[in-house]
């Protein structure tokens, strides 16, 4: 198999969870690091051996690359990955894939027209106990399922201060997070229940608006 040159892009603490996993992946090699923050990306090639180059802008590394991983903040997913879509490089996208339906269908419409591979980073479907819950729940083994609850309770960025030792904003605690706790932790719950009991017929949407409880519903 053709080893595929891979580039990260993105180098805050996502990545760093990503970079544990992603140098044991046989037939890829890391070539490029990108973060707007050289330090950050240098920290990320030197725990990968440091043979990777370090940028600055991802643009730069467009032609030593394959394929790209991205972990940059939500609202900068659409154009980066439609960056290197129309650069016909194959796109790992942290979640979410982008922040508005539309953006989602114009990213996923161009891989496709180019033949490319697009995936959203839904980890949790290949851990060891997801697989065995799916596997039971296809079986039948416990008869039909009816029902299935997620409960979650994460506050995200608590334990994270407003700005960095270095003076630079978090942008996960400001307004570009985009989705909030759905966007963060939420969706792989969805994504669960999706893969497990197929899509709904219908679906009610609860939540707050300035402290008002509401609830539409609507059908798909």
């Amino acid at each position: 198999m053709e080893t595929i040159r891979l580039g990260l892009i993105g180098c805050g603490g996502m990545m760093s969870t990503h970079v544990i996993g992603v140098k044991y992946v046989e037939h890829v090699e890391i070539v490029a690091v990108c973060d707007i923050i050289e330090e950050k990306a240098q920290k990320v090639a030197d725990a990968l051996g440091g043979t990777a180059k370090v940028f600055t802008k991802y643009v730069d590394m467009v032609d030593m690359v394959d394929a790209v991983m991205i972990a940059l903040p939500h609202d900068l997913h659409f154009e980066c990955g439609m960056f290197f879509a129309m650069n016909n490089k194959h796109i790992l996208m942290e979640k979410p894939l982008c922040n508005t339906e539309r953006e989602c269908e114009i990213l996923i419409e161009t891989c496709e027209a180019r033949h490319l591979k697009l995936m959203c980073a839904y980890p949790v479907r290949f851990w060891p106990g997801i697989r065995k819950l799916k596997e039971l729940i296809d079986s039948g083994e416990y008869g039909e399922i009816i029902q299935m609850s997620v409960w979650t309770e994460q506050l995200t960025g608590a334990n994270l201060r407003y700005d960095d030792p270095t003076g630079h904003q978090i942008w996960s605690l400001t307004g570009r997070l985009g989705g909030g706790q759905l966007f963060s932790h939420g969706c792989h719950y969805v994504d669960l229940m999706l893969w497990f009991l197929g899509n709904p017929i219908t679906g009610a949407h609860m939540g707050t608006r300035n402290g008002t409880p509401w609830m539409l519903r609507e059908g798909t």
